[in-house]
């Protein structure tokens, strides 16, 4: 029994270790809807969103920026990147995959260097925002050819992330510009 009552309270003494560190959504925060532009008919002006831990286009929010996920930023000041937050001040867009040269859009709960899965790259607090609303990455990369690209997945969503550019991919890529838009 003791050694229940203890594994007990070292897991709270960790979720409110996590709490902490969780950012409150600033009063003044403005949102914003994440917006696909590309050449590519089918993936022009559509709106992104989160799904089980993913962010892509789905078919029940990627037409409307009222269905679409909000988002927030938050300045990280080290690096003069931005964080990128869903809504919910606990979760943060961030980059992952196997190799830097496709690097996924994911949601993630309060990320650490901990929680980075085994075998994959991850990174966060890491985006910018041009004077025009573009999305970028400011990672230390000296790729001048990163950009944003969206796949289709077998179940008809899309997945998006930043591609390096050079290297070959397995699945059809489409070339695609992210737009921060003021949510309404």
């Amino acid at each position: 029994m003791k050694s229940l009552f203890l594994a007990v309270a070292a897991l709270s003494a960790q979720l409110t270790l996590v709490a902490a560190r969780a950012v409150a959504v600033p009063a003044n925060a403005t949102f914003y809807n994440l917006q696909t532009k590309s050449a590519t008919t089918t993936l022009n002006n559509l709106y992104l969103s989160s799904s089980n831990g993913t962010v892509g286009l789905f078919s029940n929010a990627k037409s409307s920026a009222l269905n679409a996920a909000r988002v927030f930023t938050t300045p990280y000041t080290p690096t003069g990147t931005l964080s990128l937050h869903i809504a919910d001040d606990t979760h943060q867009i961030a980059l992952l995959g196997t190799s830097p040269s496709l690097l996924s859009l994911v949601d993630v709960v309060s990320p650490t260097t901990d929680a980075i899965p085994k075998g994959q790259l991850m990174e966060w607090s890491t985006f910018t925002i041009d004077s025009t609303g573009n999305l970028g990455v400011k990672d230390g990369s000296a790729l001048t050819t990163r950009h944003w690209v969206a796949w289709e997945n077998t179940d008809g969503s899309y997945g998006i992330g930043l591609y390096d550019g050079v290297t070959t991919e397995s699945r059809a890529l489409a070339n695609i510009t992210i737009t921060a838009v003021k949510a309404t």
